[in-house]
């Protein structure tokens, strides 16, 4: 994920924000491409745990 997609998903507006929450809670093997029903469940539940912070 770039940071660009971080942050139109998760409504992060700043670059270093975005880097400080991948860092924080990025758990992905970045060297291995995802499959697709990976990526959406890895994609929903940083989602549904960003809008529990809110």
């Amino acid at each position: 994920m770039t940071y660009k997609q971080a942050q139109s998903i998760y409504g992060i507006q700043g670059r270093s924000t975005v880097l400080t929450q991948l860092r924080k809670h990025g758990k992905m093997n970045w060297t291995q491409p995802l499959k697709a029903g990976q990526r959406k469940k890895y994609l929903a539940k940083k989602r549904e745990a960003f809008k529990s912070r809110k």
